[in-house]
């Protein structure tokens, strides 16, 4: 779910119909866009969304999971483009600053410049048998390698919490190195 500066509500459906449902501050129902497919515009799990509010107009942001990339979108719905690719299956994003983070199923966190172009792989894990997989016994858990990271978030100071979709839970925390 993301809200917009004018109390917008946008919520993704990405366990249904691969949707997007908008809403105005008052919860009526406004539009919805998106749906099944792998032209752009459509959507295959959007499961992370968010508000870019950075540039002149604010754009919708959305981690279209299983199609691998994420999506940007006007307000309105109207599809913008594919503005990311290099990530495998983007579950989540989060904004601070110039940086954008976004949690990738497959085994490790992105790191994004403002117009996100990539500044690096964290945790990648080495093992692709690992990778979004919730039952790695945790013997088999290594620091610094992800499982399945589906949230990453920034704090205040810079540190960014992973939260690692396990059946145990692990949450990951990355400081910020100055």
């Amino acid at each position: 779910m993301a809200v917009a500066r004018d109390g917008t509500i946008y919520v993704a459906d990405g366990y249904g119909r691969s949707y997007i449902h908008q809403y105005d501050k008052e919860r009526k129902y406004i539009r919805t866009f998106g749906g099944g497919g792998s032209e752009v515009g459509k959507l295959r799990t959007p499961h992370g969304i968010w508000i870019d509010a950075s540039g002149d107009k604010p754009v919708l942001l959305v981690a279209d999971r299983e199609n691998q990339r994420v999506q940007s979108f006007t307000l309105e719905g109207a599809p913008l483009g594919v503005v990311a690719t290099d990530v495998r299956r983007p579950c989540h994003m989060h904004q601070q600053g110039e940086r954008t983070v976004i949690a990738d199923l497959a085994g490790r966190i992105t790191v994004m410049d403002r117009k996100l172009a990539v500044l690096g792989h964290l945790g990648d894990n080495p093992d692709p048998a690992k990778r979004a997989q919730n039952g790695v016994p945790r013997e088999q858990w290594k620091d610094g390698e992800f499982l399945s990271p589906h949230c990453a978030h920034f704090a205040a100071n810079g540190d960014i919490y992973v939260l690692d979709w396990n059946y145990l839970g692990r949450i990951t925390k990355l400081k910020q190195v100055k």
